[in-house]
């Protein structure tokens, strides 16, 4: 039986219990499988007390999945009952508005997250970065890297710097894009990143150094 027919079945027929954190399990699932309208319906239906952090996020992951309009709607919901506290929240509602294609919104978000107190990662980083990407900026992208190499609780990972190597490679800037292959110190044996910076040094047509990475 699919896991969330399974979850059906066990709770319409009082078979099981839930936990407090199961109904944001369940909706989850429901959002997987049947969409977020009717992880909405799920939602809708359950008591008060049961509607905290953890099922306000989940709902909040199946809106990603589905109608912008929506996702921000349960973001101002949780904004109310002060549970987007954590960089999850903003990192899906960053990421959905890069597939929505409204990148002018991602810097409005990344700001409203630090006003907010909550603190960006490295996957908050990397939406911007990549929206920086899309629009061509790269004085805004090596702008904001400084800003995030000045910051001592944030370790840039090699997806980021990759990133960034890539943009001033399609930008023919050979050299900048050289002094972003720092990404090797961060790859720590990861083989898709070896991968990806054989690949950019292909692009730079640095053949002793792809030589260097196969030996």
């Amino acid at each position: 039986m699919h896991r969330a027919r399974c979850c059906e079945w066990i709770s319409s027929n009082n078979a099981y219990t839930f936990s407090p954190g199961d109904p944001a399990v369940h909706l989850d699932l429901i959002g997987v499988v049947r969409g977020s309208e009717a992880a909405e319906r799920y939602f809708d239906n359950l008591s008060e007390q049961e509607k905290d952090e953890k099922t306000y996020g989940a709902l909040l992951n199946s809106s990603v999945r589905g109608l912008l309009k929506k996702t921000l709607h349960h973001m101002e919901k949780m904004k109310h009952k002060v549970y987007a506290s954590s960089s999850l929240a903003y990192n899906n509602l960053m990421a959905l508005y890069k597939k929505a294609g409204e990148l002018e919104k991602i810097p409005e978000a990344l700001s409203e997250m630090k006003t907010n107190g909550v603190a960006p990662n490295n996957f908050s980083y990397r939406i911007r970065i990549n929206s920086f990407g899309e629009r061509s900026d790269l004085v805004g992208m090596g702008k904001l890297l400084e800003e995030i190499e000045s910051q001592p609780d944030i370790s840039i990972d090699w997806a980021t710097y990759s990133i960034v190597a890539d943009q001033f490679i399609k930008a023919n800037y050979k050299e900048k894009a050289l002094t972003y292959m720092k990404l090797e110190e961060k790859i720590h044996g990861d083989a898709m990143g070896y991968n990806h910076l054989i690949s950019l040094y292909a692009h730079l047509g640095e053949k002793d150094e792809m030589m260097r990475l196969w030996a």
